[in-house]
């Protein structure tokens, strides 16, 4: 299915100008295309088979998603009755075999489109950041978390296995704890984005950052050794430290 796939996206490519394919990589499930626009920075954009699922979430995935006290109950079951979809990704070594099955061969649940939808309408009050509202910080703070994670990474190619999600997760978890807009107002970014580092900082010393829809799942688990989740922790407090002159 994964040759199949890439075969169709290499014929759309070759009908476009300015887009270039990027060699495969290995154990990576996702086709990289490079964007170069007239005078643009070019675009990186990874396109992922995905497989949708028209029933009911799981039941590992009923104790996540616990985003009743930040965009109501109401928005929550609207979100659970859509489906969901499998995308061919695995951590680890793709040998390893669970219940007779090699990691290569799996498929992930993934929620991403529902993690689009709550980013985008992501206020407590539903005219946050809209014309007539109030705007916020939430999405600020996690373009700041994501920038600062690949600067490090550039810096230290031993935390290479630390991806944009663990932010992204990083920063729903904190929605749901932090609720109201208020607690995100956007002359508040530098405290925000503050507390959003001493967030993801916890999380990596801990070496547990829960997967926000299944909570059993730990995604600095088997993939990522405790020393990596201390050098990255050590890594952000002295730029912190010091100012964040990496952002210079």
């Amino acid at each position: 299915m994964l040759s199949e796939f890439r075969k169709e996206v290499i014929k759309f490519v070759k009908k476009q100008k300015d887009v270039l394919l990027e060699k495969k990589k290995k154990g990576c499930p996702a086709v990289t295309l490079t964007i170069n626009g007239t005078g643009t920075v070019p675009i990186s954009l990874d396109i992922v088979l995905g497989l949708q699922v028209k029933s009911s979430w799981p039941t590992f995935a009923q104790e996540g998603f616990k985003i009743d006290n930040w965009l109501g109950t109401k928005v929550k079951k609207e979100l659970k009755s859509q489906s969901y979809y499998l995308v061919p990704k695995y951590e680890g070594k793709g040998t390893v075999e669970l219940e007779g099955v090699c990691a290569r061969d799996s498929w992930r649940i993934s929620f991403s489109h529902v993690e689009k939808s709550i980013l985008t309408n992501h206020g407590s009050q539903k005219t946050c950041c809209e014309a007539s509202g109030i705007r916020c910080c939430r999405k600020d703070c996690l373009k700041l978390l994501k920038h600062l994670l690949s600067l490090l990474k550039a810096e230290d190619p031993s935390l290479s296995k630390f991806c944009s999600y663990h932010a992204k997760t990083t920063l729903l978890h904190a929605c749901c704890s932090r609720t109201k807009d208020s607690d995100w107002e956007a002359t508040q970014l530098g405290p925000c984005f503050q507390q959003l580092l001493r967030d993801f900082e916890g999380h990596l010393k801990d070496g547990k950052l829960p997967n926000f829809f299944i909570p059993t799942h730990n995604l600095l688990g088997s993939d990522h050794d405790r020393k990596s989740c201390q050098i990255l922790a050590k890594c952000i407090e002295e730029k912190r430290n010091k100012g964040f002159p990496v952002f210079g």
